[in-house]
């Protein structure tokens, strides 16, 4: 078969993210379930042991794992010398710096927030050599549920006699698992997208560039009707491929870098109500060098047939990358195919969406844009949550309109006490390090969402880092005179 062909190859799944805890894992696990009759949801309660089973000292706890659709943590504690902590829920970057901090001084903190997707991270810190520590999670979901946590499958709820009808508003729509599977299957005609690389000094490419286009096109004709290109650097200009792109081609203004990211999300997005859907093709000689910080995990609503794009390699084959995992790495012996059939949802007449043909619940933006209303949000409300999570989905659609409304995005989980994507469960051991928290939220929610972008190594002002400072000598004094006064 041609290097760059596609057809008469099976799907392919991506390679998971291994994380080693270097011997500290979970070593106990306990779970309780109970059912909120007033809303006919679960609140679910895994309680866990984790051990250190080294005899090193300062060893930390770091697991990933994924929430599935219509599942959000409602709670958090830890123990800390023998007392139950509980978990505050705070503006994420300000729990994430507050949290690195303490970390340095060898505390003791622990922490969830989420990654992208429904992605969590997992962390507690430090552990002692050969040391056991307790802590807990309270979820909140609508349908039984199961978790991948450190290795460990977790079962929570069971299922429950509701009418398995789907929860709409004017705004959104929840479709429940039983539903989604009587929509009607529907296959969207897929076509070629490359992505050409015209940053600074990649115009000594263009001749090669455009005979390896010209191969791959020939080889995949199914893939080549209504073809499209964008020159991408620091702009994105998009056009047909038609006889004239090689002309365009050659009148680009080589400068700047290769702004990979912004020119995926604007194709994923123009696509993602049509009938038809990009295979996007990068074209570079250099894609590690490509601005693309992040995967595209919070965008999944923009591609369901498959997670993959493809890079073309110097001899014009085509190598398969992941958009929800590191997507700068190539995906090793993956096969795959264009002929997935997906779900349709109508939203009226005119308007549809289209859905992972799988057996997961799924959110569905009716509006791109839309405002809640804050008399919605109530505590621990499985509703609530659902209207905070398409309000996410829909600043990810449209990211201009989340700088306005990050604070209230923020507010929205503090009314509900249920975690986002703007906020972390945060565990600290005394009240000084909760003021160093209350401090820094206090400066990154005044100073707001693109004023404080570096969740890990913004610095406060010097008045900031002053009270800091003090708070945390505070915290050493009292440990040192702690274990000064103990008995031997």
């Amino acid at each position: 078969m041609p290097k760059g062909c596609f057809f008469g190859v099976n799907p392919v799944k991506p390679r998971q993210e291994v994380i080693d805890n270097l011997n500290v894992n979970i070593s106990n696990i306990s779970t309780n379930s109970v059912l909120d009759a007033s809303q006919n949801v679960w609140k679910s309660r895994v309680d866990l042991e984790i051990t250190n089973k080294s005899g090193n000292s300062f060893k930390e706890f770091a697991v990933s794992f994924d929430l599935p659709q219509g599942c959000w943590i409602s709670d958090y504690y830890l123990y800390v010398e023998g007392k139950k902590e509980e978990g505050i829920l705070a503006e994420k970057k300000s729990a994430k710096w507050v949290y690195s901090n303490i970390r340095n001084v060898n505390r003791d903190p622990g922490i969830l927030f989420y990654l992208t997707g429904n992605r969590v991270s997992f962390r507690v810190f430090p552990f002692s050599g050969n040391e056991t520590r307790k802590t807990g999670i309270e979820f909140l979901h609508k349908e039984p549920v199961k978790l991948k946590i450190d290795g460990n499958i977790i079962e929570l709820g069971d299922a429950i006699d509701f009418v398995n009808e789907t929860v709409e508003t004017e705004n959104f729509a929840y479709v429940y698992t039983e539903q989604k599977q009587r929509l009607p299957s529907v296959q969207r005609k897929p076509y070629f997208h490359f992505m050409v690389d015209v940053s600074e000094n990649k115009d000594a490419h263009l001749f090669d560039f455009s005979k390896l286009i010209e191969n791959v096109l020939d080889e995949n004709k199914p893939l080549s009707q209504n073809a499209q290109i964008s020159f991408v650097n620091s702009y994105v200009n998009t056009f047909p491929l038609d006889e004239n792109w090689q002309s365009r081609y050659k009148s680009q203004v080589f400068e700047g870098g290769f702004f990979l990211e912004r020119a995926i999300r604007l194709a994923l997005y123009n696509a993602y109500k049509n009938g038809e859907y990009p295979v996007i093709v990068t074209v570079t000689d250099d894609i590690q060098s490509a601005v693309l910080d992040s995967d595209f995990s919070d965008f999944k609503i923009a591609f369901p047939e498959s997670v993959l794009f493809f890079n073309m390699d110097s001899d014009g084959a085509l190598k398969p990358h992941s958009l929800i995992e590191k997507p700068k790495e190539q995906l090793e012996d993956a096969h795959y195919s264009f002929d997935k059939t997906v779900l349709e949802y109508r939203i009226s007449d005119n308007s549809r969406v289209y859905l992972a043909d799988n057996n997961e619940p799924e959110i569905i933006l009716k509006k791109d844009i839309f405002n809640i209303n804050e008399a919605d949000i109530k505590e621990k409300n499985w509703l609530s949550a659902v209207n905070m999570q398409a309000k996410f989905m829909s600043q990810t659609l449209h990211p201009e309109t989340s700088a306005k409304d990050w604070r209230n995005m923020v507010k929205y989980s503090f009314i509900s006490k249920v975690m986002t994507p703007v906020t972390s469960y945060l565990v600290v051991e005394n009240e000084a390090q909760k003021a160093a928290l209350k401090k820094k939220q206090e400066q990154v929610l005044s100073g707001g969402k693109l004023l404080d972008t570096d969740d890990d190594s913004q610095s406060m002002s010097e008045p900031g880092l002053l009270l800091l400072a003090i708070l945390l000598g505070a915290v050493l004094w009292g440990r040192r005179f702690r274990k000064q006064a103990r008995p031997e």
